[in-house]
């Protein structure tokens, strides 16, 4: 019996295993350390989150033109100035305890209509909790999406 000797080239060697060698499968990433701090979670938006429920659910009545001597959520300043707001503090933020009041509650807000889901409610706990952050100038300012008319 003839002993025939066969000569590959590695990059030919390296395709035929290639198709030989299992499929890595997706790389999932390793769970966290012990005691490592937990990834980071994206804060909650003002721009995109807060300030639509704002405008549509809030400052439709409390904007300085309807109701002057009452809390008004058109800007940072006097929603702060107001205690309805307390950054950091949801459980000190009158904004919570009267919008998830009881809708026949005489404090319940609003106190007809467009209340609150408990998802927007579960976004201004969380934006509150993280600081309440606010900015300044028009990107701050709060429209309200309507006026009411009596």
């Amino acid at each position: 019996m003839k002993l025939i000797r066969v000569v590959f080239g590695i990059g030919t060697l390296s395709a035929m295993l290639a198709g030989c060698v299992p499929k890595e499968e997706e790389a999932t990433p390793a769970p966290a350390p012990a005691g490592s701090p937990a990834p980071k979670k994206e804060a909650v938006s003002f721009t995109k989150s807060i300030k639509p429920i704002l405008s549509n659910k809030c400052t439709i009545c409390h904007n300085v033109e309807v109701l002057p001597n009452r809390p008004w959520f058109e800007t940072r300043d006097s929603a702060l100035k107001s205690g309805m707001i307390v950054p950091g503090k949801p459980d000190l933020s009158r904004i919570l305890t009267v919008i998830k009041e009881d809708p026949e509650a005489e404090k319940a807000m609003p106190p007809v209509s467009h209340r609150l889901s408990k998802e927007e409610i579960a976004l201004l706990r969380t934006w509150i909790t993280e600081g309440a952050n606010w900015p300044g100038g028009k990107a701050g300012r709060v429209e309200p999406a309507f006026i009411p008319q009596e």
